[in-house]
């Protein structure tokens, strides 16, 4: 993307901060490779399994494009403050 930048003008830089989410299927597995158990809530505070992947990406405006800056590993129900203090740190 930082390449990709260079070539555009300064209004196909403007863009909007946005959020999306997925399902995902709720397991626990041990990865051998780094030898973390993978597969549960990735927010700071919060436990538990993982029912979604929330993705914060950046939208260009008036052209098109896209780019991840940030995901989390979120259970089923959560609070409003932590994706406040989310969108805000990215």
């Amino acid at each position: 993307m930082p390449l990709k930048l260079k070539t555009f003008s300064v209004l196909d830089k403007d863009c909007v901060l946005f959020w999306d989410e997925m399902a995902l299927t709720p397991s626990v597995d041990f990865d051998r490779s780094s030898g973390l158990y993978i597969g549960n809530v990735s927010l700071p505070g919060v436990k538990g399994n993982a029912y979604k992947a929330l993705v914060f990406m950046l939208g260009g405006i008036h052209r098109k494009w896209k780019l991840t800056v940030a995901y989390h590993i979120v259970p089923k129900k959560v609070t409003q403050n932590p994706f406040v203090k989310l969108f805000f740190n990215c």
